[in-house]
């Protein structure tokens, strides 16, 4: 999942630059200063990070000011190589080797970054600690998986068990690709009443145990709530696996 987040973290970085350079190209063809083509660009950076930024699989996945930050530090570099009083020949190959070898690097991670099943919490209302899936446990239901999406209904308790594996939904076999993950209050019918705000989805992980002469046991565990909760751990996670 790393990869795929950092693939699509520099293809967004290398668009938003590269826009705020065309705009910067496009402005210093009219007669103005060149302070207003500058400003036009880190305008234009910021503009299409954003576009990209609010496409429906990326929204509320990645953080934009850290993108644009990049991309604007990109741009400077893009104006840095094809200054048109300093730059040469050789400045201006290694701009467009660079920018194949990022456009490469971005193809490879596109073509093997397939997105993964999203994920969606069922919270009892007011719930807030660690939720932990035990996966491949037999005699118990499976997951409810549509349009590429994972549903867990979870139990006061924060367990859930299930026969689905683990890699249910995942893009490959090496990994679960990008995906996003939102929870949801639910009332005693199971009506969703209010979603969690995405800062309040805490720190997530997988893994698996096992014990001599005893089939693996694999899990996933995701905290909710604040930072105060995040940091009382997940003591679930321990009971469950004894």
């Amino acid at each position: 999942m790393f990869l795929s987040m950092l693939y699509v973290f520099v293809f967004v970085v290398l668009a938003g630059a590269f826009g705020g350079f065309l705009a910067n190209r496009l402005i210093q063809r009219f007669p103005v200063p060149k302070a207003v083509g500058y400003a036009g660009g880190v305008a234009g950076t910021f503009l299409f990070v954003y576009l990209i930024t609010r496409l429906p699989f990326l929204e509320n996945w990645m953080s934009f000011w850290a993108v644009a930050g990049t991309a604007e530090l990109i741009y400077l570099f893009f104006l840095l190589l094809w200054d048109e009083r300093s730059a040469r020949w050789t400045s201006r190959i290694g701009m467009v080797v660079l920018s194949l070898f990022l456009a490469g690097f971005i193809f490879i991670g596109i073509v093997s970054g397939k997105k993964g099943a999203d994920e969606t919490y069922l919270l009892p209302d007011g719930f807030e600690g660690c939720v932990v899936v035990r996966y491949d446990v037999k005699g118990a239901p499976p997951l409810k998986f549509t349009d590429n999406e994972i549903v867990y209904t979870v139990p006061e308790s924060g367990i859930i068990d299930t026969s689905s594996p683990m890699e249910l939904g995942w893009a490959s076999e090496h990994g679960s690709g990008p995906y996003r993950t939102k929870a949801f209050y639910v009332d005693e019918n199971g009506n969703r009443v209010k979603e969690l705000p995405q800062e309040k989805v805490r720190f997530g992980a997988n893994g698996a145990t096992q014990e001599e002469g005893k089939p693996e046991r694999k899990y996933q565990y995701v905290i909710f709530g604040s930072e105060k909760t995040e940091s009382l751990g997940c003591s679930q996670l321990e009971s469950s696996l004894q």
